[in-house]
């Protein structure tokens, strides 16, 4: 059986730092106005501007960073910040600061689940991806609620367009009619929802349909 149901999806201001409280990566900045700064110093013993080589300031780092426990960062902004590891990213002469922080693993090494360089180094960028969105205020919460007004679902916290998607779309079945509101309405355009549901730019109030925007 179709549904018309309503989303509302506002920003979420008391969202937590997706680092904080528990052990796993830790982003340190190198940039006083930030409130995970740490002297570099403790970090970092030279770098080389010409051929940007970064020597660590400990053998614990050093090994750290051979295997993907530990990943040197750049730096990123205008209008927005964002964190990559070092060198990828927007790379620009006046708004990059090639060697801004470091992404320390805090855990047990176990616990991290990638084994290789390559699948820790992806983990990081997932991390970054999610830290940016959290910096730039990128957090959401949403209230999904049926015809009758009875609520679905509501849960906040979630940091991304990804992940509330993800979340959206474990209450939504094929054949659903969805009007989004909410200050994050906007986010109707870039929402993953499964196969079969329909996004509406409001419903018609004779016979209940709605004037369709898009079908997923």
């Amino acid at each position: 059986m179709s549904r018309n149901l309503r989303l509302e999806i506002n920003y979420d201001y008391d969202t937590d730092v997706p680092d904080g409280g528990y052990d796993g990566w830790r982003l340190v900045s190198f940039g006083r106005k930030h409130a995970t700064y740490e002297d570099p110093e403790k970090y970092v013993r030279s770098f080389d501007s010409r051929t940007k080589e970064v020597t660590a300031a400990t053998i614990g780092l050093k090994k750290k960073l051979h295997v993907g426990l530990a990943f040197w960062l750049s730096y990123h902004e205008h209008g927005q910040g964002a964190w990559s590891l070092i060198g990828e990213g927007t790379q620009c002469p006046w708004d990059t600061a090639y060697l801004a922080g470091l992404l320390i693993w805090t855990g047990k090494p176990s616990d991290i689940g990638a084994k290789t360089l390559e699948d820790r180094a992806e983990d990081a960028r997932g991390f970054l991806e999610s830290f940016n969105d959290w910096a730039d205020g990128n957090c959401y919460w949403f209230r999904l609620t049926g015809e009758n007004g009875h609520e679905i679902e509501s849960i906040g916290g979630l940091i991304g367009s990804e992940a509330l998607s993800e979340v959206i779309g474990e209450e939504l079945k094929v054949g659903d009619t969805v009007l989004v509101e909410g200050e994050g309405a906007w986010l109707k355009d870039y929402l993953e929802l499964p196969e079969g549901v329909q996004v509406v730019a409001e419903f018609a109030d004779h016979d209940e349909t709605a004037t369709p925007e898009y079908v997923i």
